[in-house]
């Protein structure tokens, strides 16, 4: 009873708040963490707040082009792009960009994608359907507003949640794929 972990939608987590607990820790969006933070404040508790970010990443000039984008596909890939700490877009020198954008898209497009019972497996399916519908809704922003798709851009047939490995170039601030979470296979 010194630690107890609460996994539920909404009405768990406001069920929670008006306990009498020592404390709060939520890993989740920005918007809930905000009504977390507005109710748990005056109660003067321990609060720990892992919020949705968008991981930056730069690639300097002088780097070890080949080991950069293998070792950057893989902090952007691994868990399908599921992870608190992937890398969510890289900036690239101008002297190496297509260099690196080349390598990259190359390692990219080696992942397996397969169930994850498949030890060959690298890219498997998102954990949660609504996913699928932020990263639909991030690349086609980003297409209308410019960007070039290099590899991936869609979901995959057959039943779960699955979304091919997506990488993007020629994006800006104004696409929301960088600035949003992607949480997912899509890297700009």
């Amino acid at each position: 009873d010194v630690f107890q972990v609460l996994v539920g939608s909404g009405t768990v987590g406001s069920a929670l708040l008006v306990q009498p607990v020592d404390g709060v820790f939520f890993t989740g969006s920005h918007a809930t963490g905000a009504k977390i933070a507005q109710t748990i404040g005056p109660r003067m508790i321990k609060l720990q707040l892992e919020l949705g970010g968008k991981d930056p990443t730069y690639v300097c000039e002088d780097v070890n082009i080949a080991a950069a984008a293998a070792s950057l596909a893989d902090g952007a890939m691994y868990n399908t792009g599921q992870s608190c700490c992937s890398v969510e877009r890289i900036y690239v020198h101008a002297k190496i960009h297509d260099a690196f954008v080349e390598a990259f898209v190359k390692e990219v497009r080696a992942f397996t994608i397969s169930e994850p019972t498949d030890e060959a497996a690298y890219i498997g399916p998102l954990t949660r359907a609504p996913q699928l519908d932020v990263l639909d809704r991030q690349v086609a922003d980003a297409l209308a507003k410019g960007a070039r798709l290099l590899v991936g851009g869609h979901r995959l047939p057959g039943p779960g949640n699955w979304f091919e490995p997506t990488v993007l170039t020629e994006v800006d601030h104004s696409m929301d794929l960088m600035r949003e979470e992607s949480f997912g296979p899509v890297l700009p």
